[in-house]
C-alpha cells in the first residue's frame, strides 16, 4: 500500500484529510444527474474527507454548494461537520453566496444552523445587502432574527 494514500494515512492515524470532492457538488446541478451514489460513498467516508478546507479558489465546500444551489450537499456538509459561519478568503460565508445568488431556501436552511445575517465580508458587505428586493431583504432578516431567538440549530426556523 502507498505512502501516500489516503487509507494508508487512516490506518497509520495519520490525520490527513482529502479535500472534499466538489466536483460532486457541481456534478449535482446538471439537470438529470442522480448524486445519490456519490453521497453514500461521501458518508461511507465521512471521517476522511476536510469539510472546512478551502479550495484553489479561496472557498469552502459549504460556499461552492451554496453558490451552486445544491441543498442536498449544503445538507451534507452540515450533516458531516462544515462550519456555517467559516469565511472564505475574501471573507464570504455560504450565506453571502446564497444570498448573492438568490438561493432564498439555502439561505434560510442556513440560518437555521446558525447563519449569521450580519456577518461582515472583507469589503464591509453584510449578506442582506446582496438582495436587492426590499419585501424578500424584510422577510430574510425577520427569518434570521427569528433563529436567532428561537436558537433553533437542526430544523427550520
Amino acid at each position: 500500500m502507498r505512502e501516500d494514500s489516503w487509507l494508508y494515512q487512516r490506518m497509520n492515524g495519520e490525520e490527513n484529510k482529502l479535500p472534499f470532492p466538489e466536483e460532486c457538488i457541481i456534478n449535482e446541478t446538471i439537470p438529470g444527474h442522480d448524486a445519490d451514489k456519490e453521497i453514500e460513498d461521501i458518508l461511507s467516508k465521512r471521517h476522511v474527507y476536510d469539510v472546512n478546507s478551502l479550495n484553489e479558489f479561496g472557498h469552502t465546500p459549504l460556499s461552492t454548494a451554496a453558490y451552486a444551489g445544491s441543498i442536498k450537499y449544503v445538507k451534507l456538509l452540515i450533516e458531516l461537520g462544515a462550519e456555517v459561519l467559516l469565511k472564505d478568503s475574501d471573507g464570504w460565508t455560504a450565506l453571502h453566496f446564497a444570498m448573492a445568488t438568490k438561493n432564498y431556501e439555502i439561505a434560510k436552511f442556513l440560518m437555521s444552523v446558525g447563519a449569521d445575517t450580519k456577518e461582515l465580508t472583507n469589503d464591509g458587505q453584510k449578506p442582506l445587502d446582496f438582495v436587492k428586493d426590499k419585501n424578500t431583504r424584510i422577510f430574510l432578516a425577520k427569518y434570521g432574527e427569528r433563529c436567532v431567538m428561537s436558537n433553533m440549530r437542526t430544523s427550520y426556523c
